[in-house]
């Protein structure tokens, strides 16, 4: 992010003030389909919350396929 540049896109201080007292792992934010990032790529501020919400109460679930992982 260039500084200033929350000044003029107000959807990137909203993604700083989500993420500033706990921070998910960078691989979770290319997790899933769509990810947290394609997410945030398409706009979907909504679905970027409510994932960032599932992780908050879940942390971050590692899936393999056929089943579940912790």
């Amino acid at each position: 992010m260039i500084t200033g540049e929350e000044d003029l896109r107000p959807e990137i201080l909203i993604l700083l003030q989500l993420l500033e007292d706990n921070p998910p792992p960078r691989a979770w934010m290319r997790a899933g389909s769509p990810s947290p990032l394609q997410r945030l790529l398409q706009q979907d501020f909504g679905g970027f919350e409510d994932a960032l919400g599932v992780y908050r109460e879940e942390g971050f679930v590692i899936r393999r396929r056929g089943g579940t992982s912790r």
